[in-house]
């Protein structure tokens, strides 16, 4: 499989090495060298990563999971957003690191501490630039357990948008389900009485309602309360997430 994926990209890969440990950074970029592997100067650091990959745009950055100062995801977010055509791939993970964080952080590739070889790392990487998402088991049960629930809080989100209220609205009907008045609504949100009034009177009207309670009880019935500052907070990771999941189920 390995000389398949070798023999299908028939070019060189150039890859940058990001670790805080200067005997490892050196030993990678001696084993990793073969015919279609390129190892560029590695990066000791975050900000060393991202000056060298202006520099060189590299096609698949290798991030080390101990990167000091706790970065590394933090570099591989970066990356995503920054440099969408570049693959990151972390190594030296553990089995217990947090993983729907890494899936959340646009990582192409994951290799494991104690339980992966050097001739898995060198797979992983031609598997990346072939357009694969490379992960073990454990992380691909972990990337669908999170896309259903991003998928069921994609379908409220959807359903949100058809109800005629805005994300606004459905905020204060959510907090007047909670029992809050108008003045401790205003309180919450640093919104003004006269602004959370006024986004009263549109929520009755649009409901055809004419008190709070009324506009509650509908809005339970039609399952649109469904705690929107969540799915505020997780809906960017949705695109990300499904993207990362065609591309594996591809």
């Amino acid at each position: 499989m390995e000389k398949e994926h070798a023999r299908k990209l028939s070019r060189q890969i150039s890859v940058l090495i990001v670790d805080s440990h200067r005997l490892i950074r050196e030993c990678l970029v001696q084993v990793l060298k073969s015919e279609d592997l390129t190892i560029l100067e590695p990066a000791a650091n975050r900000y060393e990563a991202l000056s060298k990959i202006k520099l060189n745009n590299p096609e698949v950055v290798l991030i080390s999971s101990l990167l000091r100062d706790d970065s590394a995801l933090d570099l591989a977010r970066e990356l995503w957003f920054r440099f969408p055509h570049v693959k990151s791939v972390m190594y030296g993970m553990q089995e217990s690191h947090d993983y729907v964080a890494q899936v959340e952080a646009g990582l192409r590739g994951y290799v494991f501490e104690h339980s992966s070889s050097l001739d898995e790392l060198q797979r992983t990487i031609r598997q990346v630039v072939a357009g694969e998402i490379a992960c073990p088991p454990e992380v691909t049960y972990v990337m669908f357990t999170r896309l259903n629930q991003l998928a069921s809080e994609k379908w409220w989100v959807n359903r949100a948008t058809n109800m005629k209220l805005t994300p606004r609205e459905v905020e204060i009907l959510e907090l007047i389900a909670k029992g809050l008045n108008n003045r401790e609504i205003g309180e919450r949100l640093f919104l003004s009485l006269h602004t959370i009034k006024n986004h009263v009177h549109k929520i009755l009207q649009k409901l055809q309602v004419s008190r709070r309670s009324d506009a509650v009880k509908y809005a339970h019935e039609k399952q649109w309360l469904r705690n929107w500052s969540y799915v505020k907070h997780v809906a960017p990771s949705i695109i990300s997430c499904l993207t990362a999941a065609k591309t594996l189920l591809n």
